[in-house]
């Protein structure tokens, strides 16, 4: 190399290191941009090496939103320690485990991501969970030389878009709830919803009363009766008037109580299921006030469907005698041709329904036979129950009549007569005329039941709801005659006032 070589050499240096100076200083400026955008973005950004270890380039808000410091070289599946569930953390370590095997779809493996949205908990300084953020997690790869090199993540909090999305879900649900009970509600004539929620209201507080007075008196055996009665009660009263959302509310309760009176010992602990469901009745029945109340802003009542309101009795009725038919075996043919439910006056709608229904179980326990034992008396093994309707001057009048056995009926009023209850001791055949009347007797006299009814659990009950139902017959001038006639038919008759 000459003179002249060597000078223009160290001439071109010069012009070397400035270009080099001014590439080092894009660089330098670059990541400055790249650091402030990842401190301004909205989004965490990170990046994972083969091993899932965080790697320096990542954004300023990770801090917060892990709410943890210092998290380069940190394992990122460790991280996840003690903010999600086990179950999760197994799963993304087997997610991220993928994503670095060439063979695998990326796309396909992507949908498999179990952080793609999931709730971060985060514990307090005694270990437990005190608060919580939902965060959507997002992987991608990040080749260099055909290989997977890391993996490129973000992960954003949304939070508020996911509580947003959750009272959303929640008025529209509460929404659709409400519009089916007032579909429901519209069906059903004003005095008669008022009567129900005065029924239900009466028989929560009743429920209120029996946990009251039964604290630490043991012996919860009577309590499970009394549950049992008042949830029946209100059972009835919604299936009358066919408001499937309080039935279902009402059945969970059923449910719960039928299981504990199969229980041999019972503790109060075993009551806190009971309790947890009388709560959420409370809770519909609330609802169902305030719905109630804002209907009555309207000046004209939206007039329900007649045609609808005069099938639910009869519905009920069937319901009824299917049920208990085929819980005690028997078979009856229940005939309503001649009863015209358009007939019943509005006042006295529910106290019709609730005669006939409790009439009707009482009728089926105590009254007809069973197959075999019709068939044994020489009769058909199809039992029958008819009910009609009648108008007399001024009156509106009901029947029930059925083909039962009076034989059980007059057993029935002989062992409560031997148990001195009644003020009639004589002894009664089938043709006797005071038949009647004492049945009318038995039925609604207080107290007046036997000790022991063996064919069914629930038959002291149907003799309350008698007693109740005869006060309300009474209240509203009504008079009921019981008869036997030529065709071994026992018949209920009842008249009430119609309009003047």
């Amino acid at each position: 190399m000459n003179l002249t070589d060597k000078s223009l050499r160290f001439k071109k240096q010069p012009a070397v290191i400035k270009d080099f100076e001014e590439i080092y200083g894009q660089v330098i400026e670059e990541r400055k941009f790249t650091k402030n955008i990842l401190s301004t973005i909205d989004e965490g950004f990170f990046v994972l090496d083969s091993n899932f270890v965080i790697q320096k380039r990542l954004s300023d808000c990770l801090d917060v939103i892990f709410k943890e410091p210092n998290l380069v070289n940190r394992n990122f599946v460790e991280l996840l320690d003690g903010k999600v569930h086990d179950e999760a953390k197994r799963e993304t370590k087997e997610f991220l485990a993928y994503m670095f095997q060439p063979d695998l779809d990326e796309q396909t493996i992507s949908e498999m991501n179990p952080l793609q949205s999931i709730e971060f908990h985060y514990e307090d300084k005694t270990g437990l969970w005190s608060t919580s953020s939902h965060l959507a997690f997002k992987f991608k790869r990040r080749y260099k030389r055909n290989k997977i090199h890391s993996l490129l993540c973000t992960v954003k909090d949304i939070s508020e878009n996911t509580h947003l999305k959750e009272q959303i879900k929640s008025v529209k649900k509460t929404t659709k709830t409400q519009l089916e009970w007032l579909v429901n509600i519209l069906h059903v004539e004003p005095p008669l919803m008022k009567e129900f929620m005065y029924i239900v209201e009466s028989e929560l507080n009743v429920l209120d009363d029996i946990f009251k007075t039964q604290q630490g008196q043991g012996n919860y055996k009577p309590v499970i009766g009394k549950l049992y009665r008042s949830t029946l009660h209100i059972k009835s009263s919604a299936s009358l008037l066919n408001l499937s959302f309080f039935k279902e509310n009402i059945f969970e309760l059923d449910t719960v109580i039928n299981r504990l009176r199969k229980q041999d010992e019972i503790s109060g602990g075993d009551f806190v299921p009971v309790i947890i469901q009388i709560g959420e009745i409370k809770a519909t029945f609330k609802e169902i006030k305030q719905l109630l109340n804002q209907l009555k802003h309207f000046k004209i009542y939206l007039r329900p469907n007649r045609s609808y309101e005069s099938g639910l009795l009869i519905k009920a009725a069937k319901m009824s005698i299917q049920n208990l038919s085929k819980e005690f075996h028997k078979k009856i043919q229940f005939v309503y041709d001649k009863f015209d439910p358009t007939n019943v006056p509005y006042p006295f709608q529910q106290i019709v329904r609730e005669y006939i229904l409790t009439l009707i179980r009482f009728i089926i326990l105590h009254s007809i036979e069973t197959p075999k034992e019709r068939v044994a008396a020489k009769k058909d093994p199809l039992g029958i129950i008819e009910i009609e309707t009648f108008k007399k001057s001024r009156q509106f009048g009901f029947k029930v009549r059925h083909n039962g056995s009076e034989g059980r009926i007059e057993k029935l009023i002989q062992d409560a007569s031997d148990d001195e209850k009644l003020t009639s001791n004589q002894e009664m055949n089938s043709q006797s005329p005071e038949l009647g009347s004492d049945l009318i007797r038995f039925l609604f006299t207080p107290g007046t039941h036997p000790k022991d009814l063996n064919e069914a659990q629930h038959s002291k009950e149907i003799f309350k709801d008698m007693e109740l139902v005869k006060k309300k017959l009474k209240m509203r001038g009504g008079k009921m005659k019981i008869t036997f006639t030529s065709e071994k038919f026992c018949e209920y008759s009842i008249t009430l006032p119609g309009k003047k």
